[in-house]
């Protein structure tokens, strides 16, 4: 959920900024923030085509454990509490039968 939610806040930004996120996404490639899991998933952000390999729904099902849990243990889950809030938004937007990736949409703007 780290890298996904990483990837939709810079693919977010990227656009709010006007750049194109195939750039933002091509920095991040061979770098140390780059994974196999970004590369699979960069065409679908740069695309925008979040067409389902793993659903939101069950993403954030696994978000929901991991906070119970977190909060059973005392253990801090503020990665994945983000991440569940960007997957909530998309939810709202889109359904919950997109990909996990498609979280983009979930980022909010400052502005709103």
């Amino acid at each position: 959920m780290a890298v996904s939610a990483g990837a939709a806040e810079g693919v977010a930004l990227s656009r709010a900024i006007g750049l194109d996120p195939a750039t933002f996404l091509a920095a991040l490639e061979g770098g140390p923030l780059d994974s196999p899991f970004l590369q699979l998933k960069a065409p679908m952000l740069r695309d925008e085509d979040y067409a389902v390999a793993f659903s939101t729904r069950n993403a954030r099902k696994d978000a929901g454990l991991i906070q119970r849990l977190g909060a059973e243990h005392g253990t801090r889950t503020a990665v994945t509490d983000a991440a569940a809030t960007y997957m909530d938004e998309q939810i709202r937007l889109q359904g919950d039968e997109n990909d996990l990736i498609g979280m983009v949409v979930g980022v909010p703007r400052a502005d709103g």
